[in-house]
């Protein structure tokens, strides 16, 4: 007799084991999910809440963490939830009709479950649709002179020779696989110094234009915090506003 332990992340490594013991198509589709588990912590929930979700989860063979006063006081708390994905789902159709915001709590849980099985992504940006199934590369162009990785292109150009400067620069990227470019105009560089809009915007605008005429498939991501570079990026052809302040 041999015993090997099993890793399994995805629905599609589960099905194939399945198949390779000789379980039937109709067994793989209701053995698959109870062979993927998954562990989900829930902060700053009511105690009761977190009971209620510690029942249900006893109830389907499972069970949920919470710290020990939580079971007799009515608190805030966090939990800590885990079991098959098949448990888990059911989980969320327990809650799914429940008070409080454990509702939420399970529009949110199955929303995480059912991205655990997808093998694609879709990102849709402005008119493009792209179907993401490994991660993308970006390219990232700083249009600054204090790029804290030292690549800033005003260091090497201005005018019309940074625009070309810059157009070779993306083309070279994409061909070297760069499913998009992120373009910056002030450093992020620890202890760097703000820029003012209208210099952000007058940095920009140029090199976007140009580089959305030269290539119109790419995605074009503009890094900025600022209201009216956002507008102008938007207005100028930009797929993605990227705001690291979020």
């Amino acid at each position: 007799m041999i015993i090997t332990p099993l890793i399994i992340e995805k629905e599609k490594t589960a099905k194939a084991l399945l198949s390779s013991v000789g379980v039937s198509k109709e067994g793989i589709d209701i053995l698959s999910s109870k062979c993927l588990y998954g562990a989900f912590k829930i902060e700053g929930i009511k105690s009761w809440e977190a009971n209620i979700i510690k029942q249900h989860l006893l109830s389907l063979g499972s069970d949920s963490a919470i710290e020990r006063s939580a079971l007799v006081k009515n608190k805030k708390t966090d939990t800590i939830l885990f079991g098959s994905i098949s448990q888990l789902n059911k989980l969320c159709a327990k809650l799914k009709n429940q008070p409080f915001t454990l509702n939420e709590i399970s529009q949110n849980l199955s929303l995480y479950l059912n991205n655990l099985s997808k093998e694609e992504f879709t990102l849709k940006a402005r008119d493009k649709t792209i179907k993401i199934k490994e991660p993308l590369i970006c390219g990232i162009i700083n249009l600054t002179t204090d790029s804290f990785s030292g690549d800033g292109l005003l260091n090497e150009a201005t005018g019309s020779k940074l625009k070309e400067l810059v157009l070779n620069r993306i083309e070279q990227m994409a061909k070297e696989g760069a499913a998009m470019i992120d373009i910056g105009a002030e450093s992020t560089r620890p202890y760097s110094s703000p820029i003012p809009e209208k210099e952000e915007i007058a940095r920009i605008a140029p090199v976007l234009k140009a580089a959305r005429k030269k290539f119109k498939n790419i995605l074009i991501s503009i890094d900025t915090y600022k209201l009216n570079v956002a507008k102008m990026a938007a207005e100028e052809g930009a797929d993605i506003i990227n705001d690291i302040t979020a």
